[in-house]
């Protein structure tokens, strides 16, 4: 599934790659794209696709609004806002729950949607994992 929107920017969207058995999919990856807020698109991750759903794991690949024209509050609103129409996406299209992972390409925007965002304190109980690369 392609260009799913969550907001109403035009870069608000997120695309989704099921594994052959969509049915029996109990966890998501959730990637947010690198650049340094000012570079890049969720197309970026879409080749990491084909590996997860070979093992059964749904990839998720989500586009924000990048700077100058986006502020950095906007970015982390964005991926939470991402989040948050991930799962509702994913609990209507599989009946059973379905684990998430958000994988980061920069720390910092994970960093800001986690640590800094009156949504997710605390973490939705789908979220099972978040990589942090300051951490890792």
């Amino acid at each position: 599934e392609r260009d799913i929107a969550y907001g109403d920017h035009p870069s608000q969207k997120f695309s989704i790659a099921w594994p052959a058995q969509r049915a029996a999919t109990r966890l998501a990856v959730v990637f947010f794209h690198g650049g340094w807020w000012k570079a890049g698109n969720k197309e970026d991750r879409m080749f990491l696709a084909e590996a997860l759903c070979r093992e059964g794991i749904a990839h998720v690949s989500v586009g924000y609004p990048l700077a100058p024209t986006a502020r950095l509050r906007t970015m982390a609103d964005s991926a939470t806002q991402a989040v948050e129409a991930v799962i509702g996406h994913l609990a209507e299209a599989i009946t059973l729950p379905v684990a998430l992972a958000l994988l980061p390409i920069l720390t910092a925007v994970i960093a800001l949607v986690v640590r800094s965002s009156r949504s997710f304190d605390p973490l939705p109980p789908q979220v099972v994992a978040v990589r942090d690369d300051a951490t890792a």
